[in-house]
Formats: C-alpha cells, structure tokens, sequence
C-alpha cells in the first residue's frame, strides 16, 4: 500500500527485504557553512517537541535550504528554504537534529 518507501516520514532507511539499507552520505547542518545548497535528507526523532516545531516551520526530509549564515562565535545556522523569502534562525539543538546533504543543481 505505500509503494515500497526507502525512507520513514523521518528521513531513517527502510531496509529491504534482503536486509540493506541505504543511509546517504549526509552530515549535521549544524556542520554545513554559510552559501551551501543543500537539502534535509533527515530529521532526528529523539525529541518530539523539536519534531512539532519542524513541522511548523515545514522542515521536512526533502525540503531544499540554503545555509544562510553561520556566525563565528555565535551558536547558531540561519537557512532559507527555497522559494520563500523568509530566514529561519535555528539554534544548535535544531541544526544538530537536521541531517542534510548537498542539492542537487537544476540543469
């Protein structure tokens, strides 16, 4: 009935019937420096309150960002989703629970 998902809601893998699971090679946001264009591969579901708020901010597994400033001394990611106008400033417990990897450019 779901069409075979690789992914859970959460972005975690899915193994197949053989037992692999593909977990892409992505890295925390908290990571990623300031102009990158990446994308949310998974959300951390350790913590239900932070899973709430991402959802109110439609931060989800596929949504396009990019990394708009990483300050030095301060702790901290600002990112914007793609297609709105609208800086998100996340703090480090949100950026540690956003696994991105880098998007794929549009040819």
């Amino acid at each position: 009935m779901l069409g075979h998902p690789a992914r859970d809601p959460h972005g975690d893998p899915i193994p197949s019937r053989d037992g692999q699971a593909h977990r892409p090679e992505a890295v925390q946001l908290t990571s990623e420096t300031a102009g990158r264009h990446v994308m949310i591969s998974r959300v951390s579901d350790a913590d239900p309150a932070l899973l709430r708020y991402f959802a109110s901010l439609a931060l989800t597994p596929n949504v396009e960002l990019t990394v708009r400033d990483r300050p030095p001394f301060a702790a901290g990611t600002t990112v914007r989703v793609a297609g709105q106008d609208l800086d998100i400033s996340l703090g480090v417990q949100a950026s540690d629970a956003l696994w991105v990897v880098p998007r794929k450019e549009q040819g």
